[in-house]
């Protein structure tokens, strides 16, 4: 009987110590996983740093007023000016952009 007393608490001690260990080392490829898609969600959630998408597309004030092409604020006169020479070669320029001088 004291034999099965000691064993058994042996048994569970080992088992506990074991249990312990796995937790120790952090587990597998499939916690690391997990544990990176949380700090992912977090830094989203945050809306810190991330695609800047959004603010190009808003930035995106002048129009073409013939085919609709939209370009942003910052683009110089000539370049626009090249947009209206090679997409509408026989238009004046001043048709695209009523804008231009």
């Amino acid at each position: 009987k004291l034999f099965q007393l000691c064993f058994s608490f042996f048994l569970q001690f080992f088992l506990l110590s074991f249990l312990n260990f796995l937790n120790i080392m952090g587990g597998g490829n499939g916690q690391k996983s997990a544990k990176a898609r949380e700090k992912a969600q977090a830094k989203a959630a945050k809306g810190g740093a991330g695609s800047m998408l959004k603010a190009n597309e808003a930035a995106k004030s002048i129009q073409c007023k013939v085919c609709m092409q939209a370009f942003v604020s910052t683009l110089s006169h000539s370049e626009l000016k090249k947009h209206a020479e090679n997409k509408h070669p026989k238009l004046d320029a001043k048709q695209c952009f009523p804008f231009l001088e």
